[in-house]
């Protein structure tokens, strides 16, 4: 598998990303974290925090046969505030039902929720707290795009 596709719901960007893109020490990096939080439901996220800081980023995750359903975490005032709801599909079966899901209750998205894309995709969708960490934006993508590729190669899986 040379790429998969990468949606943003809010925005409607779309665009084809190819593995090459994401290294392996980064994917492995995600990876660790991916198997922490389908084991124990949350994970703190490295990727974004300042070096010698303490993470405030979580990573919430669980699958449904092979699909994931990951949600980005913001500790502000003690509280887990979801940023983004993301989810993996790297073969057709379970796609449609997750796509549906990330469209549910959401009329500002651009995307038709029957119109799937193929797979493999990872789709993400903006949550209310991402305003209160816009800079966030910044490198959430990336994980985005290192989380699919962690899921796609089987990795999380084994934990």
């Amino acid at each position: 598998m040379t790429y998969l596709w990468h949606v943003t719901l809010d925005t409607g960007h779309r665009r084809q990303s190819y593995r090459p893109e994401a290294s392996q020490i980064a994917i492995d990096a995600v990876d660790l974290e991916l198997r922490r939080a389908l084991r124990d439901g949350v994970a703190e996220i490295r990727l974004g925090a300042e070096a010698g800081t303490i993470p405030v980023y979580r990573l919430k995750a669980s699958n449904s046969g092979p699909v994931l359903l990951a949600t980005i975490l913001r500790d502000i005032g003690k509280q887990d505030v979801p940023l983004v709801t993301m989810a993996v599909a790297p073969k057709s079966r379970g796609a449609a039902e997750i796509w549906r899901a990330l469209h549910d209750g959401r009329d500002d998205i651009p995307y038709d929720p029957d119109s799937i894309p193929p797979a493999p995709w990872c789709a993400a969708r903006f949550e209310a707290g991402i305003e209160q960490d816009l800079r966030a934006a910044t490198w959430l993508g990336d994980y985005e795009r290192l989380l699919a590729w962690a899921w796609i190669e089987g990795k999380g899986k084994n934990g």
